[in-house]
């Protein structure tokens, strides 16, 4: 089955609902058999939505990107491992490095953008197109981690201004945002400090002793607060609220690839932090680590350009998440296409 199949079908869906309420109208609402023609007819478009998640899963698209993702996270794996940062501070740090100067994208460039496809549990293909956001980023670093072994999720929370402002930014390396992405972010946060709701996605991994909580599109850690927040090194003020809930809601429908044992996820979460003197101090060596083999990254991006580019080839014929879940809403595919 094809990705534009399931839009398809979806479209009939949403044919059959607009027809079975016009029926219902001209029946009489308060009939019961107006009622029941209406309800009838939004069955299979609800049930569609609520499993989008997982039957994206069975498409022929779909299946190409996961061996893609596969091979480019075994890569990027190996890379970091080759030059000895296989530690979880050393691989945050590696992370950082490549996806920011673009190692990880189509045309070696990277840029903070709302312009995604949204593949569930396949969130790291916008990555790979070089243009995404917090839930791209740290859904493809939580990958990273598995394939080294590591127990790792991706987090939602509610991040507030201050978190991310005063807290530890160590990178050599900044990160570009485009206008549109700028804006987008803008928005998020306005919207989420009236309604208390998650607007960020950050990783949290563990070694057996200590866990992280660490955000690798701001480029920084966080660390355990009281109940449900984590707070900054910097700043008591720099609060993420942890949405274990929603976060446990999104695994169960297959958007995050997130194991859904609550006493687990719990028990991960509450292990004890790593000091921040010894954050910096395996941050700044993985990082001069990095700046002595640029030669490797540049040979590592030569033999990775082909698979970005098959992922790029493939998802530029789909449209983003929400229009391939409303399709009726027109556009979303490139010029040509």
């Amino acid at each position: 089955m094809k990705l534009d199949t399931q839009e398809k079908i979806r479209m009939a869906e949403m044919t059959l609902f607009l027809g079975g309420a016009l029926a219902s109208n001209l029946i009489d609402q308060e009939n019961s058999v107006g009622q029941l023609v209406c309800g009838l007819s939004i069955t299979p478009y609800y049930l569609d939505i609520i499993s989008s998640f997982r039957t994206q899963r069975i498409t022929d698209e779909y299946k190409e990107l996961k061996k893609l993702d596969k091979e480019i996270v075994s890569n990027t794996a190996y890379i970091i491992d080759y030059i000895g940062n296989n530690n979880p501070i050393g691989i945050f740090a590696s992370y950082i490095y490549l996806y920011r100067q673009g190692y990880l994208s189509y045309n070696k460039n990277f840029v903070y953008d709302n312009d995604m496809k949204d593949f569930a549990g396949l969130l790291s293909v916008d990555v790979y197109r070089g243009k995404g956001v917090c839930r791209s980023i740290a859904s493809l670093l939580t990958s990273l981690y598995k394939e080294f072994g590591y127990n790792a999720r991706t987090l939602v929370v509610n991040a507030n201004k201050e978190s991310i402002r005063n807290n530890l930014h160590l990178s050599n390396v900044s990160l570009q945002k485009s206008d549109k992405g700028n804006a987008f972010a803008g928005k998020i946060a306005k919207l989420t400090n009236f309604i208390p709701t998650p607007n960020h996605a950050i990783t949290l991994v563990d070694d057996g002793k200590n866990s992280y909580k660490l955000d690798p599109t701001n480029d920084c850690m966080m660390l355990n607060g009281k109940l449900n927040k984590l707070v900054s090194p910097c700043s008591d003020k720099g609060i993420m609220r942890n949405y274990m809930i929603m976060d446990l809601f999104y695994s169960a429908l297959g958007f995050f690839e997130n194991d859904v044992n609550i006493s687990k996820y719990a028990k991960q979460y509450n292990m004890p932090n790593i000091s921040v003197d010894d954050y910096k101090e395996l941050y700044l060596q993985a990082l001069e680590i990095c700046n002595q083999n640029k030669d490797a990254f540049n040979y590592f991006y030569e033999d990775n350009m082909p698979l970005y580019e098959s992922v790029e080839e493939i998802s530029k014929d789909q449209r983003d998440y929400l229009k391939r879940l409303f399709s009726l809403i027109p556009g979303g595919k490139k010029k040509g296409v």
